[in-house]
């Protein structure tokens, strides 16, 4: 809410905005970062796929795809902060 008043305050006043702007090397790091969070989240979904042929509960399935997801992300925002720190 606070990114779009200042936008909005900004657009009024005739000033640029940065917000959206970004380089090659941010479009390099999210894709590079985004393709390896591609495949842990292919390799987590093969244990709740395991799951659902050993038909488990509901429960234990959706808990496994919902770990997926976690670790996904957290690993593509890990590899995101180091490429960042150390270089890309």
């Amino acid at each position: 809410v606070v990114a779009i008043f200042l936008a909005a305050r900004a657009a009024a006043k005739g000033d640029s905005t940065d917000i959206d702007q970004s380089d090659e090397r941010d479009r390099s790091i999210s894709r590079f970062a985004g393709n390896i969070g591609g495949y842990v989240l292919g390799a987590g979904m093969i244990p709740a796929m395991t799951l659902a042929v050993l038909e488990f509960d509901h429960f234990w399935i959706a808990h496994a795809i919902l770990a997926s997801f976690f670790v996904s992300e957290l690993v593509t925002a890990t590899i995101k902060i180091v490429a960042y720190r150390r270089g890309f």
